[in-house]
């Protein structure tokens, strides 16, 4: 390639979904219900990787053991999501093993989705829905809007909205100044 086409590439991009995150330089901590979400889907990235049945029926056992009777209905709604955000061209949007603390930059990116989803704000969802290599967002975001109603226990619907603790109102506020 000539190296005047390498430095054309490496210009900043005028399209407006286009962003450059900064790099982590430590993994954000998470709150409750963020952590409860990413292990869903670490378990179920390690299902998909390894085809264990017992990585499903443990994803299964952490949202009963959370919601009781609705944790079908929320693991219906992860897998829809998790599948949909594979079709729709994201590869790799959990990295971490189950049980982690806290979250890379590109976990953060998909939490920064589904706040972005739950709180109906789409310039914010497409963004990190692009950065996550989703190429349409729209049918993205309603499920990603639904998993988050659905993960939240009724006590903690307050908290989603009014974060329970600092470092999670930290969370919230670097992802929506990294996409906003």
């Amino acid at each position: 390639m000539p190296t005047d086409a390498r430095a054309a590439t490496a210009l900043p991009s005028r399209d407006p979904f286009h962003f450059s995150r900064p790099p982590a330089a430590e993994p954000t901590t998470l709150g409750e219900q963020d952590r409860f979400i990413l292990d869903i889907f670490r378990l179920l990235r390690l299902f998909r990787e390894r085809y264990d049945e017992a990585l499903l029926a443990r994803a299964e056992a952490l949202a009963e053991r959370r919601l009781g009777p609705a944790a079908d209905a929320l693991m219906g709604a992860a897998v829809m999501l998790d599948n949909e955000l594979r079709c729709r061209g994201a590869t790799a949007y959990v990295s971490g093993d189950p049980g982690d603390p806290g979250a890379d930059d590109v976990e953060a990116t998909f939490l920064a989705l589904l706040d972005a989803a739950a709180e109906r704000a789409e310039a914010v969802a497409a963004r990190t829905a692009a950065a996550l290599g989703v190429d349409d967002h729209r049918l993205v975001t309603p499920m990603a809007a639904r998993l988050v109603a659905l993960a939240a226990r009724p006590d903690d619907m307050h908290k989603r909205s009014a974060p329970a603790s600092q470092a999670t109102a930290t969370t919230k506020l670097t992802s929506r100044t990294m996409f906003e």
